[in-house]
This record gives structure tokens, C-alpha cells and sequence, in this order.
């Protein structure tokens, strides 16, 4: 039988401060961009990705190392 996971008592709170930002991810992804290349010289792993994730879906703001589209 499967279980659902966990999901923390502030879930609802995050996904509310989530919306509030409403940040235009394509303006940032340039400075995104280099955080990623960063966290993965930083880690020593061959590709790096910053998530978004929201009630309905994941996505991959920027990545390194991996190509990826949305």
C-alpha cells in the first residue's frame, strides 16, 4: 500500500508567500544562471537546477550542466 508523503503544517503558508513574490523568472534567470554554475563547482556535481514548486507543479527556473527544457 502506497503512502502520500509528508507534507509540512506550514505547506499552505508557503505556497501563499510563493504567489506574493510574483517574480518574472525571466528576468532573473541570467543571475540564476550563475548561482546554479556556482552551486555545482561549489558541491562538485555535474549539474545544478533551481525548482520552483507550487500546488500544481514543479519547474526548473535555470540549470547547469543538463540540458533541459520546460
Amino acid at each position: 500500500m502506497k503512502h502520500a508523503p509528508p507534507v509540512p503544517e506550514n505547506e499552505w503558508d508557503r505556497i501563499s508567500k510563493m504567489s506574493e513574490f510574483d517574480i518574472d523568472y525571466s528576468d532573473i534567470r541570467v543571475a540564476l544562471g550563475d548561482l546554479t554554475r556556482l552551486a555545482a563547482k561549489v558541491a562538485g556535481t555535474e549539474i545544478s537546477l533551481i525548482n520552483m514548486i507550487d500546488s500544481f507543479k514543479q519547474w526548473t527556473v535555470t540549470n547547469d550542466g543538463l540540458r533541459l527544457a520546460q
